[in-house]
């Protein structure tokens, strides 16, 4: 008996006399949908095997008593998976579904079938085809997410246009990824029809892409907002971006944005190669071409703010004139903690910190200044290092001889206590001479016990177990919350946030039903900035350093975002910090500025933070849902615990409920008003 026959006879609840309002139902599952856009019943992939035959069995034997709806839809979405797509086994399964879907009159099983065409989408595919052909029938049938994403996307089950289409209509969003998520595609970085909108939409910004408004455009799809990062369909993104200087170079300030940018989505092909296997061999050269002048300008510009040495200028110079010669091939850098943290807050432009794997520590010495920098020129390892530490040489080949891009090392007994043949600084010209020479000399091998550089802590993926801690001098401690990127279906959800309709729409319930308790507000300074003043005062900061200065790049770039009227992240901020806190621009010039860079929660801290927010939740959480204000899952646990009077926050719930503020006053929402 087809699955079909057997929901009709099952039994339906009596149809209401009248049409029931459903907005507000509609409007709490679109939150469901927006809160939770990764949630799938795809099985484990360990049970795949068993589903499919359970499945096969009971439509070859029609053997439908007791079977689940649920159960099938597990096993279609199995089914439809690509890489069972040629067995015959499963086509028995996948002709079943098509059959069902063209007969069947149950909602539930043409949504689910809607969501297996999306997410397992490929050109060319029989199954997509099939699928798309018989849901253009079905389309009544759909939910309201559904609806509206057709609304928005009348091509989205025509296979060979709907990618093209997504892809226009990305080209036209101040912000792709938002647009998409309210045009009813809550995931936009899901696999299926978006890697192809994503192939689509990044092979139209191509050739603009020696633009900086596009390449910022680009990363501001890639990197949406803190925590989300498209991992995937990386080859494109390089290919297109590198594409531009393969025979030419770009500018220096551009060269090191897009470096920055590629390696914090992608992580450094030097260390994790498997990443960047499928790019283009003549795009990695260039980039390995970058990494090594990217090391070098770490290393100089670092080690020269943070010595005294000196001697140090002239071995700069020399380090620098063998690359612009093409002589070093390879650069690696360990830096001290001091040196470290100098590096991450002042070498990093892109939205979030320098990521881990940009740089070594050196962990030898203890309190010691010293970093150092690993050159491999033809077949020699080079090290050299700051505060009077020695230059020494291996032949590559030398067990001894260090390895370039381990996460630590100690100038002591790594360096120092291995190498046989070394040259003090003393006499540059002397030096300079030296090192020209051992560069093609033979070089004794060591004759000390190598290193074990394959001990599991010298890896990366161990030290990305761990959380840099700004507060404890450049070390780092274990992680109390560890974040993965490369696998979505681990992200962690939080329980279930229980919001109530409301009759004008689908906006976010009060946070808690308890009654606040109210306290005496003290009285502070105004948060409100005029958005127009701001801009104004932005503009005039737009001549103030030459087109040529690397801080002025970065700070056109954050300056073209407060043009735009786009948000500022963490980095755009520290742009204009810099400005005041060098005292290049002060508060009495730049009022609205100078306000806006303050923050809010933690400007109160000082206040009885908490009594003095307590109170007013409700009305901010109103503010919000009037002016249609999202809200991050991690702002409304943040939310609750203020409202419940809860007095330890964790750093978390600062952090969001901080973002959530000034989220409202970048809506024009008046902070004042409720203080």
């Amino acid at each position: 008996m087809p699955l079909n026959d057997v929901l009709l006879r099952r039994s339906q609840p009596a149809m209401p006399s009248s049409v029931l309002n459903t907005n507000g139902v509609e409007g709490a599952i679109n939150r469901i949908f927006v809160r939770w856009p990764d949630i799938n019943p795809e099985a484990r992939e360990e049970d795949h095997e068993k589903i499919l035959g359970q499945l096969f069995d009971i439509i070859t034997k029609e053997a439908w008593q007791d079977v689940k709806t649920s159960f099938v839809i597990s096993g279609f979405n199995v089914a439809f998976l690509e890489r069972y797509e040629n067995r015959s086994d499963v086509r028995i399964i996948t002709d079943f579904a098509f059959n069902e879907l063209r007969a069947t009159t149950k909602p539930s099983v043409v949504n689910a079938l809607m969501r297996i065409y999306t997410s397992t989408f490929s050109l060319g595919s029989e199954n997509t085809e099939k699928l798309a052909e018989i849901l253009r029938f079905k389309t009544e049938l759909l939910g309201q997410k559904w609806k509206r994403l057709l609304s928005e996307f009348p091509d989205f089950l025509v296979p060979q246009q709907a990618p093209e289409t997504i892809a226009d209509f990305m080209l036209v969003s101040e912000n792709p990824w938002f647009s998409l998520r309210q045009a009813g595609l809550y995931d936009p970085f899901a696999s299926g029809v978006m890697d192809y909108a994503h192939e689509a939409y990044v092979s139209k910004l191509a050739p603009d892409l020696k633009n900086l408004d596009n390449i910022e455009q680009l990363f501001e799809w890639l990197t949406p907002e803190p925590g989300k990062i498209k991992t995937t369909g990386n080859v494109i993104v390089v290919e297109s971006l590198i594409n531009h200087w393969l025979n030419e170079t770009p500018p220096e300030s551009l060269r090191q944005y897009i470096t920055e940018k590629l390696t914090l989505l992608y992580d450094d092909p030097r260390i994790r190669p498997e990443r960047w296997n499928s790019v283009a061999q003549k795009y990695k050269d260039v980039i390995f071409s970058w990494l090594t002048k990217e090391d070098l300008r770490y290393f100089t510009s670092v080690v020269t703010s943070t010595t005294n040495e000196k001697m140090w200028a002239a071995r700069r110079d020399f380090w620098l004139k063998l690359y612009n010669d093409d002589m070093i091939d390879q650069a690696w850098v360990a830096f001290s903690p001091r040196a470290e943290r100098y590096a991450r807050q002042n070498f990093s432009s892109g939205r979030s910190d320098l990521g881990e794997t940009r740089f070594a520590r050196q962990t030898g010495r203890q309190g010691t200044e010293t970093s150092l920098l690993f050159l491999r020129i033809g077949n020699k390892i080079f090290v050299d290092g700051c505060h009077n530490f020695k230059t020494h040489v291996w032949t590559m080949s030398d067990p001894a001889a260090p390895r370039l891009f381990k996460s630590w090392y100690s100038c002591d007994s790594d360096i120092m206590r291995k190498s046989m043949v070394s040259k003090s600084h003393n006499h540059i010209p002397s030096w300079q001479s030296w090192v020209m020479e051992k560069i093609y000399a033979t070089v004794p091998k060591s004759t000390y016990a190598p290193v074990n550089w394959d001990d599991p802590s010298r890896s990366f993926s161990s030290r990305s177990m761990e959380q840099r801690n700004p507060a404890t001098d450049g070390q780092f401690e274990p992680a109390l919350v560890r974040r993965s990127f490369g696998n979505r279906s681990n992200q962690n959800v939080e329980a279930a946030y229980s919001p109530t309709p409301r009759a004008h729409g689908s906006q976010l319930a009060q946070v808690s039903q308890s009654e606040p308790i109210h306290h005496s507000r003290p009285t502070l300074e105004s948060f409100d900035i005029d958005n127009n003043s701001m801009v104004a005062e932005v503009n005039k900061l737009a001549s103030v350093f030459s087109e040529n200065d690397y801080r002025s790049f970065n700070l056109r770039s954050s300056i073209r975002r407060v043009q735009k009227g786009q948000t500022l992240n963490t980095s755009n901020k520290k742009e204009f910090e810099n400005l005041f806190t060098e005292s290049v621009i002060s508060a009495e010039d730049y009022p609205n500025l100078s306000r806006f860079l303050k923050p809010i929660f933690k400007e109160t801290s000082g206040h009885g933070a908490l009594t003095l927010w307590q109170p007013i939740i409700d009305e901010l959480v109103n503010a919000a849902n009037q002016n249609r204000i999202s809200i991050s899952p991690n702002a409304k646990a943040a939310l609750i615990k203020i409202k419940e009077g809860e007095q330890n926050l964790t750093r978390t719930d600062i952090n969001a409920f901080e973002n959530f503020l000034q989220n409202l006053r970048a809506n024009k929402v008046s902070i004042d008003q409720f203080l």
